[in-house]
């Protein structure tokens, strides 16, 4: 999905990242988390503004935020028009705090998450451990 700039909201390398597929792809990645640290190029801060991308990706952090529906309001309104959303997050897993873990979405929930945030869905499922939407703005 998507081409040009892609946003990683969430990409403190914990147990990897997605900064050589995209870039291997010819786009340029811009990762972005709460805290410095590996794979980080932007910290987070509240009051930060994004950097415009015309792809927002993030895997694994969904179900680490107190309040979802914001989150991906704030995370998808860097999206030139046009743009994709990619959220991927656990439905099934053991509690793992870092630094909370407050939220398991199945596929009916993120659809509901992506209309609060004012994007189209375009395709949205579910795999053993996973389930993720994908929309457009």
């Amino acid at each position: 999905y998507g081409s040009g700039t892609v946003l990683d909201i969430g990409s403190a390398d914990v147990n990897g990242n997605y900064r050589d597929v995209v870039e291997s792809a010819g786009h340029k990645y811009i990762g972005a988390d709460i805290q410095d640290g590996p794979n980080v190029d932007i910290v987070i801060k509240d009051g930060c503004t994004l950097p415009d991308c015309d792809t927002m990706i993030s895997g694994q952090v969904l179900e680490h935020v107190e309040q979802p529906w914001t989150w991906l309001q704030r995370s998808s309104s860097s999206l030139r028009s046009g743009g994709h959303a990619i959220v991927i997050a656990p439905w099934s897993w053991r509690l793992h705090e870092h630094p909370v873990d407050c939220w398991r979405v199945f596929p009916d929930g993120m659809r509901g998450l992506f209309d609060w945030a004012g994007l189209t869905v375009v395709e949205s499922g579910m795999l053993k451990f996973d389930t993720w939407c994908v929309g457009e703005k």
